[in-house]
């Protein structure tokens, strides 16, 4: 069965590596996971990855794809990670290009009040 693109939402909060504690503000990047790079993932994968969700798969991907963002974008010292599946594709990535392309999967890096 072939899985659907999947929308991802990601936040990522830098934390100092002594304390733990944050030491700025997260940063929340919308990646959409093509349904084909999580069925490929899931083939390559395939004893690891047998009791995955779709969803799951898109979380684990999109995460690399959001990081790679931040770094290319001067974000470093990303200590925690957050990620959602969304059910449906976010209206306002509609409204523009995303910022880059990840190993085919469309990332943006969300401003403030446009990712819920």
């Amino acid at each position: 069965m072939s899985a659907s693109d999947i929308f991802v939402q990601v936040t990522a909060t830098p934390m100092d590596s002594n304390s733990g504690q944050p030491i700025a503000n997260p940063r929340t990047v919308m990646v959409k996971v093509p349904g084909h790079r999580i069925n490929i993932h899931r083939e390559r994968h395939r004893e690891e990855s047998a009791d995955a969700t779709g969803g799951q798969l898109a979380e684990y991907l999109a995460s690399d794809a959001a990081l790679h963002l931040l770094a290319k974008l001067g974000y470093s010292g990303i200590g925690t990670i957050d990620t959602i599946a969304l059910p449906q594709r976010p209206e306002w990535t509609d409204a523009r290009p995303s910022d880059i392309t990840y190993e085919e999967m469309n990332v943006w890096l969300a401003w403030r009040g446009s990712a819920r």
